[in-house]
This record gives C-alpha cells, structure tokens and sequence, in this order.
C-alpha cells in the first residue's frame, strides 16, 4: 500500500494546485449546467478529473477508474473512484468548505482513501486497517454525547432531484434538537469532519459513491459510526450516517419517525 499512498498524496495535492489556480482567477472558471436540475459542473472539475484519469492510465493502465464526471472505465479489480471537487457550489461562490476526494478499491472493498481541502489546506489519508491522519497528524471523532451539545451537518442533493420525499422535515425536526445546525456543501468534507471532531455527525439523502468513498473510510478509520439512515449497512454510499461514537441512536431515534426515500423506490442505487 506505501506506492499507492505515495501516489494518491502526489496526484491530489497537484489536482488541489490546479483546484486553486482556478478558485482564485474566477474569470477563467466556466461553469455549466449538469441535468435538468440546479446542479453545475466547472472548467476546474472537469480539468481536474482529466488530469487524475492521465496520471492513474500512466502509472496503473489496466485499473480501473470511476469519475462524477466522466463515469466509469473499465478495467481489473482495482479502481480509482473519484471525485474532481465535492462542493462545486460552495467552489463557485468563493467559499471554502470543498475537496477532491479520490479512492482506491480492490475487489470493491475500499483500502485506501484521501480527502484534501486546499482552500483549508487540510489533507486527510487513511488506509484500511492502518487509521487515518489529518496533515500526518492521528485524528478522532468528538466525545459529545448529547444532541443538544451537538454541531451537526446535512445537505440536500434529494432537492436537486426533486424528491417529494426528502430530508427537510428531517431537518427541521434535528434542527430544534441540537447545538448547532450546518449546510456546508461538501458531504466529502462533512464526512472529514466529523473523523476529526470539527462536527459531530452529518447525513444526507442521495449521494453518490464517489461523493462519499474516500470520506466514509476515512470516518471508519476515525473511529466514527458510519451507518445507513436506518442503522444498516445497505445504502451507506446512497444514505449516509456518520456519528462520533455517542449520536449515532439518538440521530437514528428521529430519522426512524419518517419515511427515508430508499423505502419508496424513488432511488434505484
């Protein structure tokens, strides 16, 4: 795993120079709409996740390689799952909650994960079995063990989908519950956080796995609960659940009171 640690930190931290050229001369920045939604992609997600694609074809060319923005290329048992910018928004509008999020799958089991933030200029790196570091240093999840002692984190991509059933009464009802409530728009981000104790848990409804893949084991090498919005396993890239080790039931106590999408075949991942 060191040679694909090497890599992963080499290819990110040059995808995160690139990220940064383009956050800070904005005019050079086109964006586009993706969909028929709100939802955009920029010059910088798309030069960026060329750039990955080239460096993993030169150095692993029988690999595999799933991208937001380009999809999958097929290839053996390895694959790179990648995300050019998780927060594409936030991105545009100069804020700074946004990272490239790449990971590395044998089997479909995910053995290595990084996560960096250029605009916080934080770099997140685990390996499954082995922890994980923020900037080489060992981190953890909070120890808050009440709701109403909780900053928690959530996002609404099932809005962008236009769900009728989504994650706003959930919400709202979380939102009278704890400390502090956020919507920072980097699920990849939030996840990070909560492994290091910036938050203390987050979810959302209908994400993607190269949203989540580097982030969720990240959390699990943490020490974080990940978990579906149920408590299971099933739809963790879909719905994801990320708790420091005291929230995870109180959390789920109130997502149990409404229907989540999963339930009603409105999401077929």
């Amino acid at each position: 795993m060191n040679e694909y640690k090497t890599f992963i930190i080499s290819i990110i931290q040059e995808a995160g120079n690139i990220a940064l050229y383009y956050f800070t001369n904005s005019n050079k920045n086109k964006y586009y709409k993706k969909g028929l939604g709100v939802d955009v992609v920029s010059k910088a997600d798309i030069e960026i996740e060329k750039y990955l694609r080239l460096k993993i074809k030169e150095k692993y060319p029988s690999h595999a390689i799933l991208g937001e923005e380009s999809g999958l290329e097929i290839g053996n048992s390895y694959k790179w799952i990648i995300d050019p910018i998780d927060g594409t928004v936030s991105y545009l509008h100069g804020q700074h909650h946004w990272g490239i999020s790449i990971a590395l799958s044998i089997n479909d089991i995910v053995v290595l994960g990084a996560i960096y933030c250029p605009a916080y200029d934080y770099l997140f790196i685990a390996e499954k079995g082995k922890g994980v570091t923020l900037n080489n240093k060992k981190i953890s999840p909070s120890s808050v063990k009440f709701l109403n002692q909780a900053c928690v984190c959530t996002g609404f991509c099932c809005l962008r989908s236009q769900w009728e059933i989504n994650n706003l009464p959930i919400f709202n009802e979380v939102a009278t519950r704890v400390q502090g409530i956020r919507r920072l728009g980097s699920i990849a981000t939030d996840i990070a956080f909560v492994a290091c104790g910036k938050l203390d848990a987050c979810w959302e409804m209908n994400v993607n796995l190269y949203d989540v893949a580097a982030a969720l084991l990240i959390a699990q090498e943490a020490g974080a609960n990940v978990s579906d919005m149920k408590g299971g396993n099933e739809y963790i890239s879909n719905f994801p659940l990320v708790t420091n080790p005291y929230l995870k039931n109180q959390l789920l106590n109130i997502f149990n009171n409404y229907q989540i999408p999963f339930d009603t075949g409105e999401h077929n991942g």
